[in-house]
């Protein structure tokens, strides 16, 4: 299966991830290839810089999750302004896992037509996701295996999840485990950049302040993992995943008739990215999946490419 026939009328088109053209940063990008990381990363921290919050730790994780981040996560849920219910697009008949689940309410949309499971590690939140037609069961990603068979699902979503992971490659491991050879995995993430960790703080702190929350946990800061856009694209090539569109950047509270704009805007300024990944039979190289990252093409071009020269071609449909 080409693929094209795989998502030319299921999957991408109905969010309207259709190419634009490279900015004149991508373009840098795409033209002078591992030069460019000056240009996109020149003033970019290369670790977290913390400002009054201090990092959750993994033997605390269970105890937030459950008694703090379910309070919160309900909270934000209910302000109807998550961009990334856009991006789960319309599969039918197909067999996925919402990975990091919460209460079920990116996916819950998805169960008439589909096979929807999910994991989450926060009890309250699984039950709430169960009622809600996901089939969801607690799990660790730190420490535990996947309770699924190998090339399980045609589609994984992990929207904001793996920031909240210690150990990333065990979790993402078993990510390319259980998804199909040819099954995407979309995922969202925030970019690292110089304020970044400071922003996340103040929007903790403010969350818990307006709902209350007296904890002992309760101030401390959850995304422990946050990356810059070049590093994510290195974790997720090392593990064998093909980027099949350029990352595309939004930010959050967004009204809902303003929310397909949002994928007409390139990764590399945004605070967050959403990325779509394939598991294929061969394995592509860091600099292919970083151009394509960047601009260079998605499965909506036709292109001819090596690692010394990459020709863009534009479709006629």
């Amino acid at each position: 299966m080409q693929i094209g026939e795989r998502f030319s009328s299921s999957t991408l088109r109905p969010l309207g991830l259709i190419m634009t053209k490279p900015t004149r940063k991508e373009l840098g990008v795409i033209q002078f290839g591992a030069q460019s990381d000056k240009l996109l990363y020149a003033s970019s921290p290369q670790q977290h810089t913390y400002s009054t919050l201090g990092l959750l730790t993994e033997s605390d994780s269970k105890t937030y999750y459950n008694e703090v981040y379910a309070d919160m996560l309900q909270s934000w849920m209910g302000r109807e302004k998550d961009p990334r219910r856009i991006f789960i697009g319309k599969p039918q008949g197909a067999t996925i896992l919402d990975y990091g689940c919460g209460n079920g309410q990116i996916t819950q949309e998805l169960v008439e037509h589909n096979e929807v499971h999910g994991t989450d590690i926060a009890d309250p939140l699984i039950q709430i996701a169960n009622r809600n037609g996901v089939f969801a069961q607690l799990h660790d990603a730190n420490k535990d295996f996947l309770p699924y068979r190998d090339e399980m699902f045609d589609d994984i979503f992990a929207f904001d999840v793996f920031e909240h992971i210690h150990k990333l490659p065990f979790a993402l491991g078993e990510i390319f485990r259980t998804l199909k050879v040819g099954g995407v995995l979309k995922m969202t993430v925030p970019i690292l950049r110089p304020h970044t960790m400071e922003d996340n703080n103040t929007f903790h702190e403010e969350t818990v302040k307006d709902l209350g929350i007296n904890h002992s946990l309760a101030l401390c800061e959850p995304e422990v993992n946050v990356l810059t856009l070049q590093n994510w694209v290195k974790v997720m090539t090392d593990l064998g995943f093909t980027l099949l569109t350029r990352a595309y950047g939004y930010d959050w509270n967004i009204d809902p008739e303003n929310q397909l704009s949002l994928l007409q805007n390139s990764a590399i300024d945004a605070p967050n990215a959403f990325f779509l990944w394939m598991k294929k039979p061969e394995r592509t190289t860091q600099l292919i999946n970083w151009r394509v990252a960047c601009g260079a093409w998605s499965w909506e071009e036709m292109f001819d490419c090596c690692e010394e020269q990459f020709v863009r071609f534009t479709p006629n449909h």
